[in-house]
Parts: structure tokens; sequence; C-alpha cells
């Protein structure tokens, strides 16, 4: 019995044997390449524009951040999960890039000890604040509490 290490080995053990299926082998072989794991094919991540950008941002001062699907339909190459997820996390509030106060910092350690991790209920006490931001930034305090 021959061990093959690759779907390559065994496309070209496979040719030896059926020369006249090699190019449908080939391609097929190809194509799987190009799959991913629940057989959609794949594309290549690419960043967005700042045109893009300014195309999102104005259809949500017109419409809403809510029918995304809508939304959606305004770009090529997006689906509305990718809309939704690009504002949410990036475009949606420049106020939560904004450095943290003492204030903040107090807050997010009492309610921290008071509910644990809980951190979309520990953001939604704050404004502009983020559930994945407070646990940065608790996470951010730890270290620096540890290093004195």
């Amino acid at each position: 019995m021959v061990h093959c290490d690759s779907m390559a080995d065994r496309i070209k053990i496979r040719n030896l044997i059926h020369p006249s299926d090699e190019a449908d082998h080939a391609s097929k072989a190809k194509s799987r390449e190009n799959q991913g794991s629940s057989g959609t094919n794949r594309k290549t991540r690419r960043f967005w524009s700042i045109e893009e950008n300014e195309v999102l941002t104005r259809l949500i001062e017109r419409h809403g951040a809510s029918n995304w699907a809508k939304l959606a339909e305004s770009f090529d190459n997006c689906s509305a999960a990718q809309l939704r997820a690009h504002w949410a996390h990036t475009l949606s509030d420049t106020l939560s890039g904004r450095p943290y106060t003492a204030e903040e910092d107090a807050y997010i350690l009492r309610m921290r000890q008071r509910i644990g991790n809980r951190w979309s209920k520990i953001a939604a006490g704050m404004e502009h604040r983020t559930g994945n931001g407070i646990k940065n930034r608790f996470r951010t305090l730890s270290r620096t509490s540890a290093n004195l």
C-alpha cells in the first residue's frame, strides 16, 4: 500500500492510474483550495476605503443603523453582517477612543468587584464605552497595578 502525505500526492497517483482524468482532478483540487470549511468561496481580506466609510456613515445618518440588509444593497462586496460589524466596531463612536478618566477607572474596578466579568453590563453604566473596551481597560489596569 502506498502512503500519501498530501492531496497533491493522491492526485498524482490517481493521474498515473487514470491519465484522462488529470485535468478534471486538478480543477477540482484548485476549487477545494479556494473554499472554506463550509464550502463557500473564500475572498481575500481587504481594508475599508475612506470613501466606503463615508458612504456607510452617510447611509446610516439618512436611514438609521437598523436595516443592514437594505444598506448592504448600496455595497457590491459587503454583506449586511459585515456592514453592521464595521459600524459597531470601527465607525460608530469616535468618543470611545478617548482616554479613560480616573472616575471611569474607579467605576470599572468597583463594578468588576461587584458583578464580575459582565463587561457589557458595566459598559451600559458608562457613556460611549463598549464591553470589549471595558474588558481591555480592566486588563490594562490589572497589569499596571501588578507591576507596581
